[in-house]
């Protein structure tokens, strides 16, 4: 609720609320937002309650510039796949290419590059990576809600998925590395003019 916008950032979580929604006691509601917590999708302000966690420039930033450090360095760990995850992944990439926008987008892009890890056995790394994944998910569909936003398919899948292809390892994970770059200026210039419009309101 809170990745897909469910729930706004910087809300109140009701938990009286929220028990009654999900049909279940307040004792795992508080327990899951403990864990919401340790995974930075919910903060508590003492004397106030749970609320979800602002989205900034900041913490996108820092977000954002971790998948490309980390992605290559799974994909390399993984070595290289066989021509039947190539395939996976081709397929994969169609789906995205076909996509109309907006979630079916994310989702697409997110399922494109899990197939990249599935050889990786760190699992440590891959959980890293799939709390990344969430949160940035939160930014993501953030934009699409409030912007009006055209997926434009790109090749730079193709290019990952060519360099595979040639078993020249070091290079998809090159090539993925610009891909997970590439992506961080529109939802970075929103949220900075979103900022600025709060300071000047405020």
């Amino acid at each position: 609720m809170i990745i897909d916008g469910e729930i706004l950032d910087g809300q109140r979580i009701n938990e009286v609320q929220l028990s009654r929604q999900l049909g279940i006691s307040r004792t795992p509601i508080r327990e899951g937002l403990g864990q919401l917590i340790a995974e930075q999708f919910v903060e508590i302000i003492p004397r106030r309650g749970f609320f979800t966690r602002e989205l900034t420039s900041h913490e996108f930033s820092d977000l954002y510039d971790m998948r490309p450090l980390l992605d290559p360095e799974a994909l390399m760990f993984g070595g290289q796949p066989t021509h039947h995850e190539i395939d996976a992944m081709e397929a994969a990439n169609e789906v995205f290419l076909n996509a109309n926008g907006g979630i079916e987008a994310v989702n697409a892009d997110e399922a494109f590059h899990r197939t990249l890890l599935v050889r990786c056995r760190n699992t440590v790394l891959l959980g890293v990576i799939e709390n990344l994944i969430a949160r940035t998910r939160r930014y993501e569909l953030a934009l699409f809600r409030h912007a009006s936003m055209k997926h434009v398919a790109s090749d730079e899948h193709a290019k990952i998925i060519v360099a595979l292809r040639n078993e020249d390892l070091a290079t998809a994970a090159e090539k993925l590395r610009n891909n997970l770059t590439n992506g961080k200026a529109p939802i970075l210039d929103w949220l900075c003019a979103r900022e600025n419009i709060s300071k000047e309101k405020s």
